[in-house]
């Protein structure tokens, strides 16, 4: 009896599953890429409905930065609002007229397209985001709370006041504006107390709870439901019934205290949930590319994460929310090629739904046999099982280098990836500097120039020591996957396999430069006074070694062999698997320029330019 059970769960017998809903969340702004995203998505309407996310701005919201910039209004400059699409008159003298003609325009292409697939759609939309100061000067009753980062921000900003009546019938002729021209919205993907998106009086807002007095003895599940309702029944009367999926910053007794208050289809839903099990709706299921761990690198994935996933909703009436777009900031993509992969799994699965390790493995190995060959089966299968768990090992090892949004973004917010680790930073000239300092977050010029370990303002935490056997084993088992997919031969798909050993050799650099930063960091901050100043004088006879000289050798080494590798991937064809702007306007904290070449190498050549200051410092040993 107990083997005829082992098999039941470990074999692919279960009955396909009916009724789950599929939600494909993407960065995509560009039509043509669209109409390719559809067409793979309509792949898998014989399982359920399946949605696309239509809500991005076309542009980013130039307007909405102050002048000199600011590092946490560049969060929000791609966040959507119904406001950006169709903006209620009062608020439309406000924006620019322009850019929200392109960003109406790109959203009703896209519903168009899927239309012609016979598709719905989902709706990112922060509703409570900040509005122009030019909005509150006309409408000064209307201000709510002080939404932005204290120690992140150069400028304060503010969220209308959704208690006022007046409030939230602008919100609702907007979001019947919206509804009306595209009725197939289905799901809306909505973040309050984040980037930029505020409620009144709220708990999560970064400089405290804040708001207009008359509103503040209301609660938060009070005004929830307000909000949430008003656009519900606005989108109703165009046949578009609306379920909410909810994320920001609530601490516990707010969440408690409006869950049981949520309008019907409403739910607390994150896809990185703080406690176990997750909060609000338990059927919905989240995966997708690992975009979010590994940007900018692109094109990588954990299949093993993706099928344990899926198993989850072999009983039906799951929402499965696939990710193939960078999730915070709406800027990178997944290529085509890899959302046709993706797309791949998730097929195969609700063809031969299955439960179990056993079954799990049996279905990669299908998988591999399919892209790579009857011949090279065992090796990629292996090689696609160690891709996903040196994401978990890396994980594991660092979680200082994971907490909340700096999973894959230092080497870019911080530019890791193109300035040189110097042991004095401030040694550079201002022109030497001007290709990644503004775009490192950071508020004041000499945290972003000298502090290696300010990120967001946070003090980055890392492992114990610098040589650490967790993470040098991520490291091994990620290069061990790209090395086993580089040797195949005749594979069905070998030029993308290739791409993904390239993307994961580029990940392994990224998180290898966060790492050398970091420790070097630590060598810095044993030594200010030391290194404050012009060079001591050593008399280079009875003056003792300082051992940190050799530490930073060892890591400027590493770094310095680091960077010409990923030279190296990205001259052979790895540019395309990493997120960058088209053009240097589009650069900015969260997106690298279109000159990554030449910035790579003017690190490199920067580093070999300053090798020796550490000796003028950290006494080296002698022999």
């Amino acid at each position: 009896m107990r083997f005829i059970c082992f098999l039941l769960v470990a074999c692919p017998l279960l009955a396909a599953p009916a009724g789950n809903v599929f939600i494909i969340r993407n960065s995509i702004r560009n039509l043509a890429e669209f109409r390719q995203l559809a067409a793979d998505a309509a792949r898998l309407k014989p399982f359920g409905e399946v949605q696309v996310d239509i809500g991005l701005v076309a542009d980013k919201a130039w307007h909405v930065m102050p002048e000199g910039g600011s590092p946490w209004h560049e969060f929000g400059t791609y966040n959507s609002a119904t406001f950006n699409f169709f903006p209620h008159p009062e608020i439309a003298k406000h924006l620019p007229a322009g850019w929200v003609a392109a960003n109406r325009k790109l959203l009703l292409d896209k519903a168009a397209v899927l239309r012609q697939h016979g598709l719905l759609a989902a709706f990112t939309s922060n509703d409570t985001n900040y509005l122009p100061e030019a909005f509150f000067r006309e409408h000064p009753t209307l201000r709510g709370p002080r939404v932005d980062h204290p120690r992140r921000t150069r400028a304060v900003a503010f969220s209308p006041c959704m208690d006022r009546p007046e409030m939230l019938a602008m919100l609702a002729s907007m979001v019947d504006e919206l509804t009306r021209n595209v009725p197939e919205i289905r799901t809306v993907f909505a973040q309050n107390n984040d980037s930029g998106a505020g409620l009144c009086w709220a708990s999560g807002q970064y400089s405290g709870p804040n708001g207009p007095q008359f509103c503040r003895h209301r609660t938060t599940g009070v005004r929830m439901h307000d909000l949430i309702e008003t656009m519900q029944r606005a989108a109703a009367k165009n046949g578009a019934p609306l379920t909410f999926r909810l994320a920001g910053t609530f601490d516990e007794n707010e969440e408690k205290e409006f869950e049981p208050r949520l309008p019907k289809n409403a739910y607390l839903s994150r896809p990185y949930p703080r406690r176990t099990p997750p909060e609000g709706d338990p059927n919905i299921v989240w995966t997708g590319t690992m975009v979010h761990d590994s940007y900018p690198v692109l094109g990588l994935f954990d299949i093993e994460q993706i099928a344990e996933s899926l198993e989850k909703t072999a009983s039906g009436g799951k929402t499965v929310v696939l990710t193939v777009g960078q999730p915070w900031y709406f800027r990178g993509n997944e290529s085509a090629e890899t959302v046709r992969k993706l797309i791949d799994i998730v097929e195969a699965y609700y063809r031969k739904p299955f439960a179990g390790a056993i079954a799990r493995r049996q279905f990669i190995e299908a998988m591999a046999a399919r892209w790579g060959g009857a011949a090279n089966q065992a090796a990629l299968t292996s090689a696609l099982v160690n891709m996903g768990h040196a994401f978990r090992t890396k994980h594991e090892a660092v979680p200082g280098y994971d907490f909340y949004y700096f999973e894959g973004y230092l080497a870019t917010s911080s530019r890791f990836l193109t300035r040189p680790l110097l042991i004095r930073p401030e040694s550079l000239m201002p022109q030497e500097e001007q290709y990644f300092l503004p775009h490192v977050f950071a508020v004041y010029e000499a945290d972003a120039r000298g502090n290696y370990q300010d990120a967001y303002e946070t003090r980055l935490m890392g492992p114990p020591q610098w040589e650490y056997p967790i993470l040098r084993a991520a490291f091994d088992e990620a290069i061990a996957a790209a090395d086993s997919m580089e040797k195949l031969q005749s594979a069905p798909q070998q030029a993308w396999l290739r791409d993904v050993a390239t993307a994961l050799r580029m990940w392994v650099s990224t998180v290898r430069s966060t790492h050398n930063f970091y420790f070097a960091q630590e060598i810095r901050n044993r030594h200010p006074k030391l290194l404050s100043g012009a060079p001591p004088f050593y008399s280079m006879v009875s003056d003792p070694a300082n051992p940190d000289n050799h530490r930073w050798n060892q890591i400027q080494r590493d770094e310095f062999d680091n960077t010409t590798e990923m030279l190296s991937l990205l001259k052979s064809g790895g540019l395309k698997n990493l997120d960058h702007a088209a053009d240097q306007r589009h650069a900015d904290t969260f997106l690298m320029g279109p000159d990554l070449l030449n910035e790579v190498q003017r690190k490199a050549d920067l580093m070999r330019r300053h090798w020796r200051d550490v000796d003028l410092y950290l006494l080296p040993g002698r022999r």
